[in-house]
Order: structure tokens, then C-alpha cells, then sequence
């Protein structure tokens, strides 16, 4: 039976299973004392056991098996797990995902990702002395005659030594009595040197009067094939032992680094998302609905009846909007969708760099659009790199400025008006402003006067300056001349604004303003020339008309005054759009003169960004609408001043303008 037709099923059930893991495993480790987080994680691992065995996912099915075995074991237990037991299925979650992302590719007989038999056997170390306690009443009284330094001493295999899997078998002397205690002890013994898999019979059967000695497993163990079979031999009331290697398939060298996913080996958001049959009601009825709408468009169109053909185009305009509305409710998903990501790439990068710190994720349930969920994810998981990296600071040095030993790294996604807020905060170290003054200077991106007549805020965002870096060294993580530039072009890309906020010795918190779709954009569409532009109407704060001579002119630009009366009135930098795409295609114009020699009104919007006010000059103002917008593929995708470009109903194109860029031409 072909089940490839399953594939897109499975991926996302068992995707979906994970990412409900990570969660319960999250509320057990927050020290929630119920059962149901553990009892829900059971069940999650069964049903990928059962839908992964369907498929012939024998990894996935094999590991799942072996953690549903753990949480079997302490169903019982109220809800409480120990560490060893957490660490446990904290790897197995992120095994799993793994797996279940590199069951994507099994159509092209790729493998699925890292051989999960060292897992298993770490797994089946933990569960061997409480399967032993299990037997313990049969081998009680047989426990005389094994002297205690006939057992092996050598330790539990070290960690970071490969394993290698050897098929073992063994037979108990038919003549000894009570063969099932003597195997649970053999089994016992041979633990103390690695894991037993694929254990035929189940240790359940060695009770059992049928059971006729012989014991069949796979032996995962760094010892070598002599050490196996030696060890074998020594058991005491045992004969017709063998070991032979197993080979392991190889796995995949992994080239990213921690933290960081990719499209291939990532834990990306579902491919499949579900949708109740009460919203694809309300879908057919709306289709319905502008059917009907069309045809009455085309009657009175065929009548020669312009009144009624308006109407009717009216009436399927708000149609249209509706559907719009409702496809875009389906496309929304909570950020919660991805906080299992995200916890992960803290806890691999604490273990690579030695820090200590946990996420903590506040307004998890606000939803956004599945597109702009997507192109956040790489802006918000190298702020995290950067926090672990630079922010949080070694567990000793938090300690000397009387931290926690452990650091928190705070995500709040919150929804103001029709925008998104998503910042990551550290309690870490804060950034050291002298430092970015300084390297400022050094290397000449700003003057002294420069810096004394910036704000603390305008200093902080100097470090978004491609090749900006106060890191003093190269790490695998980062410092590697990608800084926070990146991070900019990327949320300035998806028609956001970034601002800095830092305090010595308390922490950083990088704020993103995110609009909640890409698809959908409100816009004012304004005239330069011959050129129509869009203006994001999140961007503008107001538009208004203006006299050429309320513009004051000075040596450093021209001011529009704002705010107050006489001496106490405040002024805003002006600036005309004629002049920022003169500066685009190479030439320069007198802003003075295209300012204050107008002879008519001026149109003006003005615009507060990451704190600074300021106003836009154009030719003229056409309108405000909404518009799809289409991002910028390479290479005008460079052009910091545009964000995407727009088709409008006469079939011109408009590109979108972006305030904080285009500021930058000047």
C-alpha cells in the first residue's frame, strides 16, 4: 500500500503532537504537581508511535515506544518527574522533531536524521533498575548465591563516546532453577556496561513457566566486541553466548549552528493547518454570495444601467472584503507555535556556551498571520543568540554583580491597535554605550559632534550598522560580522520599525513594531512628480496642508513648526520626497529652495518613529486605500528605502515607501 498520499497527514499530526509535548513538559518543569501533564505527554508519544509505525517510520515509532515505556513508570507519581527523567524527555521531544521534520524528505530515500538508538539506550538505562525492582521478590532468594564482587565494576558508558550496537544472545542452564531471576540478574549485570534493546522476551515473560532460558537484544555499548563477548562469558549460569556488530546507519552532519534552524533541518510551522467545517461554511456562503453579486454586476452591465452596475460593483466590493477578512482569520496562528522552537534553541545554545538561562514567553496566545510568523522567526531567534551570547553574561559574572546564576530571556508579544508588538528582553548586562561611541569614532561612522547631539536611543540603534560589532571575539554563535543589520533589514522588510532600549546592568530589550498581515496593507498613496508612492499609514501620525513660509530654513535643513505657541513652540524636520529620489538616482536638489519657494500649499505628512518626529513633503496626496503589497525579490530587495511594491486599479505600479530607510539616502 502506497502510504507516500499520508505523508502531508502524518507530518502534520505528529508535528502538531510535539509542539503539545514541549508544552506539557514545560508546565511539569514550571513545578505544576499534576498528573495530566504527564499522562497527556503518554499519549502524545503513543499516537506518533502508532502513526509513525503505520508509515514505516521504524525511528520515529522505535523512540516513541521507548518514552512512552519512561512515562509509563511514572504515571503513578502524581505529576512529578526528576531531572534525570526530564532530561530525558527534553532530548526526546527535540529527537522526535527532528525526525518527524526529516520524514519530509523520505520520498527521495533520504535518511530521516540522527540515528536515535543512543537515545534509546539511555532510555532503557534509566528504566532497567525499576524493571529490576519489578522482579526483585523472584530473585530475592537467589541473591546469596551471586557473591557481590563477582559483579563487573566497570561505569556506565561515558558520555560523548559513540556507541556501537552489537546483536547478542545468551541461554540460561536448562539445569538451573528459577531461569527467569538468573536472566533479570544477567540483564542486570550486562547494564552496568550499556544499554539492552530490542529485548526478546520482554522482561514481563522471564516469570513466565513457559520461559525456556534463551534471551535474545541488541547491546548498545562504547565497549568494544572482545570486552562484550568477555563480559558474556563471565555470566554466571549461562552458556551458548554469542555477539556479533550491528552496523548503524550513518547520520547527517549537521553544518548549522546552535540555535540556529534552517529550512531543511528546522522545526518549521505546520505545512497543513485545520479548519472547522463552520468556517468553510461561512467560505462557500461568501463565494456563493459573490456569484450572485457578479451576476447582477453582468446584468446591469448588459442593460446599459451604470447606476445599478455601480451599485452592484459596491455591494461585491464589500463581498470581496469579507472573504478577504475571513481567509485571513484562517491564516492565523498564535506565536505559541513556535515558543518549542525557540525553548529549544536556548536550552542547545546554554549548552554550548556554558550559560545558564531560561525563556519565558508572555501573550503566547496573539495571532498573527502564518507570512509574517515566518519572516520573524530569523529576526527573533538571532536576538536570542545574541542574548545567550552577550546579554545574560557566565553564571560567575552575574553572580559578582549579585544575579541569579540563571538569566531570563523575556518574549512579550502583545496587539496595539492594528500593529504587533514583539520584543525579547535580557536581564542581563546591558549594552555599554561608551563602547558604541567609541567604535562609532574609530571607525568613522560618526564625529563627535555627531554623537553629542544624538540621544541614547540613536546611539543604541548604531549598532544596526552593517559590520557594527562590540563583540570582542568569534564565536560559532556569533560575532562573525552578522550583527543586529540583519535583524533591521529584516523587520524594515516586513513594513516594521525597530527600536533599542538598554540600562547598565539590568538588561536589553529590542522592540519590534509588526504589521499583522503582508498581504494587506493600509496606505496613503502620494505623487512625486510623475511617481506615485505608498506610504504606510501605520507610519503617518497626521496629514495636513501647509504654507510654504510656515517652513523655517536653517544652515542643518528646514523645520516645520509643531506644538505650542511664541518661544515655547517646538519644530520637526521636514523633508521632501522630491529630494529623497533625487538622492536615489544620483542627483541633489536644494531642499530649502523645493521647500520654501512654493508658491501653493504644501501637502505634509508627518511621522514618529522609534521615537523621532518628523514630516514628509510631497507634490500631492491621492488618496488613502488599502493595497496588496508583494515583497521586493533580489536584487531591488537592497533598496532600504522600499518595503514591497503594490499594484494599483489602474495598473500601474507602486512601490511602498519606507520612512526609516529612505531617511537614510539623505
Amino acid at each position: 500500500m502506497d502510504m507516500s498520499k499520508y505523508l502531508e497527514l502524518f507530518l502534520s499530526e505528529a508535528q502538531e503532537h510535539m509542539q503539545s509535548a514541549a508544552r506539557e513538559l514545560s508546565l511539569v518543569a514550571q513545578g505544576v504537581r499534576s498528573p495530566e501533564p504527564v499522562n497527556a505527554l503518554f499519549r502524545h508519544f503513543h499516537s506518533v508511535k502508532g502513526m509513525a509505525a503505520s508509515m514505516g517510520f521504524s525511528p520515529i515509532a522505535d523512540l516513541s515506544h521507548a518514552a512512552e515505556d519512561l512515562l509509563d513508570l511514572h504515571r503513578g507519581s502524581g505529576g512529578a518527574l526528576d531531572r534525570p527523567t526530564m532530561e530525558l524527555l527534553v532530548d526526546v521531544v527535540d529527537a522526535l522533531a527532528d525526525l518527524i521534520t526529516g520524514a519530509s524528505r523520505s520520498k527521495t530515500g533520504s535518511p530521516l536524521g540522527d540515528d536515535p538508538s543512543a537515545l534509546i539506550a539511555r532510555i532503557r538505562l534509566a528504566l532497567a533498575p525499576i524493571a529490576s525492582a519489578a522482579l526483585e521478590p523472584l530473585a530475592l532468594h537467589t541473591a546469596e548465591e551471586t557473591p557481590s564482587d563477582a559483579e563487573p565494576t566497570v561505569p556506565v558508558v561515558e558520555e560523548g563516546v559513540p556507541p556501537s550496537r552489537y546483536a547478542c544472545t545468551f541461554m540460561i542452564d536448562p539445569s538451573t532453577e528459577l531461569p527467569g531471576p538468573r536472566a533479570a540478574l544477567s540483564l542486570q549485570r550486562l547494564e552496568r556496561l550499556g544499554g539492552i534493546d530490542d529485548l526478546v522476551p520482554p522482561r514481563e515473560r522471564f516469570a513466565d513457566p513457559a520461559f525456556d532460558g534463551r534471551v535474545v537484544f541488541t547491546f548498545v555499548t562504547a565497549r568494544s566486541i572482545a570486552e562484550v563477548r568477555e563480559a558474556l562469558e563471565a555470566l554466571p549460569d549461562v552458556s551458548a553466548t554469542t555477539a556479533t556488530v550491528q552496523p548503524a546507519p550513518p547520520a547527517p552532519a549537521r553544518a548549522h549552528a546552535p540555535g540556529d534552524q534552517g529550512a531543511e533541518g528546522g522545526e518549521g510551522l505546520p505545512t497543513t493547518l485545520r479548519v472547522p467545517t463552520s468556517a468553510l461554511d461561512r467560505l462557500f456562503d461568501g463565494v456563493s454570495e459573490m456569484i450572485a453579486r457578479r451576476g447582477v454586476v453582468r446584468e446591469a452591465l448588459r442593460a446599459g444601467d451604470r447606476d445599478a452596475a455601480l451599485g452592484g460593483l459596491d455591494r461585491l466590493s464589500e463581498s470581496i472584503e469579507m472573504m478577504r477578512d475571513h481567509v485571513m482569520t484562517l491564516r492565523l496562528l498564535p506565536f505559541d507555535q513556535v515558543v518549542p522552537r525557540l525553548t529549544r534553541a536556548v536550552r542547545d545554545l546554554c549548552r554550548t556556551t556554558g550559560r545558564n538561562a531560561r525563556l519565558d514567553v508572555v501573550g503566547g496566545d496573539v495571532a498573527m498571520d502564518r507570512s509574517v510568523l515566518e519572516e520573524v522567526m530569523d529576526p527573533v531567534m538571532h536576538l536570542i543568540r545574541n542574548a545567550v551570547d552577550h546579554g545574560i553574561g557566565s553564571p560567575a559574572e552575574r553572580r559578582r554583580r549579585s544575579k541569579p546564576a540563571e538569566g531570563c530571556i523575556r518574549i512579550d508579544v502583545a496587539r496595539r491597535s492594528d500593529r504587533i508588538i514583539l520584543s525579547v528582553e535580557d536581564d542581563g548586562l546591558g549594552m555599554d554605550l561608551r563602547l558604541i561611541r567609541r567604535i562609532a569614532v574609530q571607525k568613522g561612522y560618526a564625529t563627535e559632534a555627531d554623537l553629542a547631539r544624538m540621544t541614547e536611543d540613536q546611539v543604541l540603534l548604531m549598532t544596526t550598522i552593517p559590520g557594527f560589532s562590540t563583540a570582542g571575539a568569534v564565536t560559532a554563535i556569533s560575532g562573525r560580522g552578522v550583527g543586529l543589520d540583519v535583524v533591521r533589514t529584516r523587520i524594515e522588510a516586513l513594513q516594521g520599525q525597530m527600536t533599542i532600549r538598554s540600562w547598565p546592568g539590568r538588561g536589553t530589550r529590542i522592540e519590534m513594531n509588526l504589521p499583522p498581515s503582508l498581504a494587506v496593507m493600509d496606505a496613503f498613496l502620494v505623487r512625486s512628480r510623475d511617481e506615485v508612492l505608498a506610504v504606510p499609514a501605520s507610519s503617518v501620525a497626521a496629514v495636513q496642508q501647509i504654507r510654504a513660509e510656515d517652513i523655517r530654513p536653517s544652515h542643518t535643513g528646514c523645520y516645520l513648526p509643531v506644538d505650542g505657541t511664541g518661544e515655547d513652540r517646538s519644530f520637526i524636520p521636514v523633508v521632501s520626497l522630491n529630494e529623497i529620489l533625487s538622492r536615489r538616482e544620483g542627483r541633489r536638489e536644494l531642499t530649502r529652495m523645493s521647500l520654501t519657494e512654493s508658491r501653493g500649499p504644501l501637502s505634509v505628512l508627518t511621522y514618529d518613529m522609534n521615537g523621532t518626529r518628523g514630516a514628509l513633503a510631497v507634490d500631492e496626496i491621492l488618496g488613502r486605500q488599502e493595497l496588496v503589497v508583494k515583497p521586493l525579490g533580489p536584487p531591488l530587495e537592497q533598496m532600504r528605502a522600499y518595503s514591497g511594491a503594490a499594484l494599483l486599479s489602474d495598473g500601474r505600479v507602486a512601490l511602498v515607501l519606507d520612512l526609516t530607510g529612505a531617511m537614510e539616502l539623505l
